[in-house]
């Protein structure tokens, strides 16, 4: 993707380096703390610090644990000949190198279980005819350990390996995201949305699990909030079969929307609004005490100067047993008062010969704008959401609105 790209042109959180305009899951954060500190931390799970680095480090370990071994158990063999053999090197004598070589060999043989024998390597080697390195007990302990050592050395190179192929981290990358959010009026709401679909035509992921997060500045700082979705359902699972919608409402308390303008702030301050729920505390809280960004809340530019200085990202996860998938969308990937794209179509005949469903992935991305005073297009009856507390309506009628006064509520009412 070249550096003109308006989606590579500005900081993320999240990368969108991958293909199909789909990110790879790499947060751009950078934890400050001593080295000191988080080596220690990193030692303490050591294996998982181990298979999660990088392939070639986790290649450079491992050569140097073996080499390591080779050259300390030949180093021992060689001690273990001189007390174990005395009189064959006092008759037979030889520089310390070819002996050390030898040894060597000796190790190599040994850690592998090439399957040269004590024996063996007397004969061959040194023309010993004693196949019991003399009766020696150094040397039986020694090629002992050196066995033990290379079995427990190839079973930790096998789970290393297990480990790093089983990973399911590569699952993720069939997983579709649409390049842009939308934020769209219907039924008397505000909506946020944005596509999610399985690129695989077999072997579909099982309960897929969607949640949506939000960093939010915050004076100096910047926190991170949980956005409550109305679709999919709370307590139900996607089925990326076909490509779904995520939404959330934009309402008082998501954190994606500013505080009215006719609430002062030193009042606020000092009388902090009623609770919400539990689940919603955090985000209710800090919506609360949130300045005002100066500009009117009705116009488009105002909407996108609040998303751009309030809202660094938001991103979605697909969880599958041990599955994965991340994406983010900033102000820039908000398309206004628009629809998604048709991208399913009932097709005559599917590849089993009988009537199907057609999923056309180049349209993940596409956006439609709403044109004022013409009918809602057939995505809206998936906004028509329930209020809080109350059951979603069947499909047909829109369900009615509670009435709201201009002081109940924070949306720009330009898009109502």
């Amino acid at each position: 993707m070249s550096s003109a790209d308006p989606l590579q042109s500005f900081d993320r959180l999240l990368d969108r380096d991958g293909t199909f305009r789909q990110s790879r899951g790499r947060f751009n954060i950078v934890r400050r703390l001593p080295r000191r500190i988080s080596c220690s931390f990193y030692l303490e799970d050591w294996f998982h610090s181990l298979v999660n680095t990088r392939i070639h480090r986790i290649f450079l370990v491992l050569v140097l644990f073996y080499l390591t071994a080779y050259f300390g158990f030949a180093f021992a063999f060689s001690l273990v000949d001189d007390v174990c053999l005395p009189d064959y090197y006092s008759d037979h004598p030889g520089d310390g190198v070819k002996r050390f070589v030898r040894s060597l060999y000796f190790s190599l043989e040994t850690m592998m279980a090439i399957g040269h024998r004590a024996s063996c390597r007397r004969s061959a080697m040194y023309g010993s005819k004693d196949p019991a390195a003399g009766g020696c007990i150094l040397m039986w302990a020694l090629v002992t350990a050196a066995s033990l050592c290379g079995v427990f050395a190839q079973s930790f190179l096998f789970g290393i390996v297990f480990v790093r192929l089983s990973r399911a981290d590569a699952r993720a990358s069939t997983v579709a995201f649409s390049s842009c959010a939308i934020v769209r009026a219907a039924h008397g709401a505000l909506f946020l949305a944005f596509r999610v679909a399985e690129m695989r035509k077999r072997h579909h992921l099982l309960g897929v699990r969607a949640r949506a997060y939000a960093f939010v500045d915050i004076g100096d700082g910047t926190e991170c909030f949980p956005l409550p979705l109305e679709a999919p359902a709370p307590s139900g699972d996607l089925l990326l079969a076909t490509p779904a919608l995520i939404v959330h409402r934009l309402d008082d308390l998501s954190p994606l929307v500013p505080p009215h303008p006719s609430a002062k702030p030193a009042a606020r301050a000092v009388a902090p609004p009623p609770p919400p729920p539990p689940r919603l505390h955090p985000v209710r809280l800090v919506c609360g005490l949130m300045s005002v960004a100066g500009s009117v809340a009705g116009e488009e530019e105002g909407r996108t100067a609040h998303l751009r200085s309030r809202m660094e990202q938001i991103r979605e996860h697909m969880r599958a047993q041990s599955v994965e998938a991340r994406h983010s969308y900033t102000a820039h990937d908000i398309a206004w008062d628009s629809t998604f794209a048709p991208c399913t179509r009932r097709v005559g005949a599917s590849s089993d010969g009988g009537p199907g469903l057609s999923v056309d992935f180049l349209a993940l991305h596409a956006t439609l704008p709403l044109v004022p005073g013409l009918e809602l297009p057939p995505d809206a009856e998936l906004f028509r959401l329930a209020q809080p507390g109350e059951r979603a309506s069947p499909i047909g009628a829109p369900p009615p609105l509670p009435a709201r006064t201009a002081a109940e509520t924070r949306r720009p009412t330009a898009l109502a």
